[in-house]
């Protein structure tokens, strides 16, 4: 089927009411619907959500601040297994058979909410974890 646009004729292909293609028409999914965004977080505002903990933070750098290393561990192919090898310090411990496929691998956990203040992010009133006195920080000029 032909129909006249403004830029010109376009090709349309038929459709049933139930918004599928017609009968002999070219297969065509229907379109994917609208999914409303959350509360409106004003322009420049990029929230970043914690996949492990679920916490939300009002940016990258504060959500970086919550994750340590608690640890490091190497990871060994133990006959066609991966195994995670938990290292204090040192070299790597291989044991007959093993290979080493990756070492000083971290192993990172997510801060609780008392550890989270103490390092100085504090809770704002929409819930979501910030640095006090904003995010911006001023690039110090070294003048001679």
């Amino acid at each position: 089927m032909t129909i006249e646009t403004q830029e010109g004729p376009r090709t349309r292909t038929p459709r049933r009411s139930d918004g599928m293609a017609a009968v002999g028409a070219s297969p065509t999914p229907p379109r994917a619907q609208h999914v409303p965004a959350g509360p409106h977080l004003g322009l420049g505002t990029k929230v970043q959500r914690c996949t492990v903990c679920e916490e939300v933070f009002t940016s990258p750098k504060s959500g970086d601040k919550h994750r340590v290393i608690a640890g490091h561990y190497d990871l060994i192919r133990i006959n066609g297994k991966l195994v995670r090898v938990g290292r204090e310090s040192g070299e790597p411990v291989v044991p007959d058979g093993g290979v080493l496929v990756s070492q000083g691998n971290q192993i990172r956990r997510c801060l609780t909410p008392d550890e989270m203040r103490a390092r100085g992010l504090v809770l704002n009133g929409q819930g979501r974890w910030s640095t006090p006195g904003g995010e911006w920080q001023p690039r110090l000029e070294v003048t001679p």
